[in-house]
């Protein structure tokens, strides 16, 4: 038994070796220029071993938004855990979220086509919203935790109605899809370079994020 949970941990380590590697490369140089080679070579690994763990560079990317989805739904577990009403968790939920793509997507064009966290969002919004899903389990599981977020906002709100401070008109379900999905669109627009035409009116993301923020919260605010 001694001997197998070593297997399993040394298997573990290497596993998180190659994302830590790939991520750091991919950051260097953008997904679409880094070959599996140089990844294999800088985790100091066969070719043919890389390809055990990740039977493509795409799902070698999807592994490591995975990765990243599991760190922001922890966030967002400890955010609403300190809050008390359902508002109050509403807002700790999806400050949490504005908190995290803020570190990990920069909102500069200039970098649009270089950030590889942009790269795997653009991939992975364009099968959520295509209803296509890859054939590989990474992917999968980056739909689960997607929806395992969203079920955190649904139930803060349901939260919120019972306790009254968020209007009793309000369908949780529906919000948390329409609210969710406006957030998905608009890092789907950022990840292809939309923030070039943003500035074009004279917004940045940032902005326009903090005010979508501002008139869904007021949506859900009841009045006194």
């Amino acid at each position: 038994m001694g001997t197998e949970d070593r297997r399993l941990r040394e298997k573990e380590q290497r596993r998180q070796t190659i994302l830590e590697t790939a991520e750091r490369i991919f950051a260097e140089k953008g997904f679409n220029e880094t070959p599996m080679d140089e990844i294999a070579e800088a985790a100091e690994l066969s070719k043919g071993t890389l390809y055990l763990y990740f039977k493509s560079k795409e799902e070698l990317a999807f592994a490591i938004f995975h990765k990243n989805l599991l760190a922001l739904k922890e966030m967002i577990k400890q955010a609403s855990q300190s809050a008390r009403k359902g508002i109050e968790k509403v807002r700790a939920i999806l400050s949490a979220y504005y908190r995290f793509y803020k570190e990990h997507l920069y909102w500069g064009p200039a970098q649009a086509s270089e950030n590889p966290h942009r790269q795997y969002l653009n991939r992975l919004l364009g099968y959520y919203f295509q209803g296509e899903h890859p054939r590989h389990p990474y992917a999968e599981r980056c739909f689960k935790e997607i929806q395992e977020i969203m079920d955190c906002i649904v139930h803060a709100l349901q939260e919120g109605v019972q306790d009254g401070s968020i209007r009793k008109e309000i369908d949780p379900g529906k919000t948390a899809m329409t609210y969710g999905n406006l957030v998905l669109l608009f890092m789907l627009h950022l990840s292809q370079g939309g923030t070039l035409v943003l500035k074009g009116h004279g917004y940045t993301a940032e902005e326009l994020f903090d005010y979508m923020f501002d008139l869904f919260m007021h949506s859900l605010i009841r009045e006194a």
